[in-house]
């Protein structure tokens, strides 16, 4: 019976559902049973096809819910990252605004006094011109004994009314100043409101951008298998950044260089300082990811740090690319010569852009979470003619 059991076993192995259903017909009916109809076992046939069918249908469904919500996180960072750089301008306008605000306020307090004294003066004076009125500007002059004293009197009154004209000239453009400083305050205190609304609005909007991505991050930790299509997300990311970094290779319209002076970017293995401060949490190479028992390969290592965290330049040279690239978030690479590049990923407030030439340490950009599902940190690469080398050999010792 066992031995029979197996031959029945590598019979349905190797030949085909129809062919093992006439074999077992056959030996029903060799034992005594009768055969089944051929239009009942074409009916189990489509029953059997139609679940097939269906269990297709539903993995595909699955399959496209798992990467919709991929899909659906990379356009919240799009817009998350489109906001923060949204708030940064707002906030250095209002700034601006608040700055502007308070020149103009210690403007007009300085017009404002000088306008008090001029009324005071003007006060004196027209109590003193309606005295000398009363007495005769000609009458004072006639008083003068010799030519000299008569002189001096009219140039002395000559001088006073001098002084006054200017006064009064003085005191009609500071109060134009004056007007204008105060329409300006209005129209700036105005222009103050429209940007902290827009702030505020902004601000809202990251909340409710960040709570979404936290729901998506949730559900992505929770469901494995959408743990597993954000792996297969992740890797096809990689693809795509090979891709662009081969492309970058083959351009030739930069030449960094020229624009180095000193040692070459090779010369200082060993010597370089890290982009940022922080945890590193993934080195270079094959690692195992324990929640899923998969092992993955990560082509440069990660930073932990907090968000706004400095990125700098490790070497000098000349950036190729910064811009958004899924799954890696806003991208910065640097050309530092004799095909060597740095890559700097989930970044923000990106300070440099494509074309500029940097130095070592300049500042890059701020430590962000864009297209990252682990929070905030830096994905940081060293590449030769394309292909991934070891950060770690590069950096200083200790």
């Amino acid at each position: 019976m066992g031995r029979m059991f197996y031959i029945l076993k590598t019979i349905f192995k190797s030949i085909s559902f129809f062919t093992v259903i006439f074999i077992i017909s056959c030996f029903f009916a060799d034992a005594g049973f009768s055969a089944p109809k051929s239009s009942n076992l074409k009916k189990e046939a489509e029953v059997i096809n139609k679940k097939i069918k269906d269990n297709k249908k539903s993995l595909k469904k699955i399959a496209k819910k798992e990467k919709d919500i991929i899909n659906s996180l990379d356009k919240t960072d799009i817009v998350l990252n489109k906001k923060r750089a949204e708030k940064n301008v707002y906030e250095k306008e209002l700034n601006d605004i608040s700055k502007r605000v308070k020149a103009i306020k210690v403007e007009k307090d300085k017009l404002k006094k000088k306008l008090d004294k001029a009324k005071e003066y003007a006060g004196r004076r027209l109590a003193a011109v309606y005295k000398l009125n009363n007495m005769g500007t000609a009458n004072i002059i006639m008083f003068a004994e010799t030519t000299n004293q008569f002189l001096e009197l009219k140039y002395l009154t000559d001088k006073i009314i001098g002084y006054d004209q200017a006064t009064l000239e003085g005191f009609i453009k500071d109060a134009a100043l004056l007007a204008k400083a105060e329409t300006e305050l209005a129209t700036r205190s105005e222009e103050k409101k429209r940007t902290e609304a827009k702030l505020k609005k902004n601000i809202d909007g990251i909340k409710k951008e960040s709570q979404e991505k936290k729901r998506l991050l949730t559900r992505i930790k929770k469901e494995k298998s959408v743990k597993m299509a954000a792996v297969k997300a992740l890797k096809a990311a990689a693809k795509n950044l090979d891709k662009k970094i081969a492309a970058l290779g083959r351009k030739k319209s930069y030449t960094p260089n020229n624009k180095i002076k000193g040692p070459s970017f090779k010369a200082n293995k060993g010597r370089l300082d890290m982009p940022i401060k922080g945890k590193i949490v993934l080195k270079f190479g094959p690692y195992r990811d324990k929640d899923l028992n998969i092992t993955n390969y990560s082509s440069g290592i990660t930073i932990k740090a907090a968000r706004g965290g400095i990125v700098r330049a490790v070497f000098g040279g000349s950036i190729i690319f910064a811009d958004w690239l899924k799954g890696y978030g806003n991208v910065i690479i640097i050309d530092h010569g004799k095909s060597y590049y740095t890559l700097y990923a989930h970044t923000e407030s990106m300070r440099k852009k494509l074309g500029d030439t940097v130095k070592t340490g300049d500042i890059l950009a701020n430590v962000g979470d864009g297209g990252s599902i682990t929070g905030t940190k830096l994905h940081f690469e060293i590449r030769h003619h394309g292909e991934p080398v070891n950060p770690m050999n590069w950096f200083k010792k200790g």
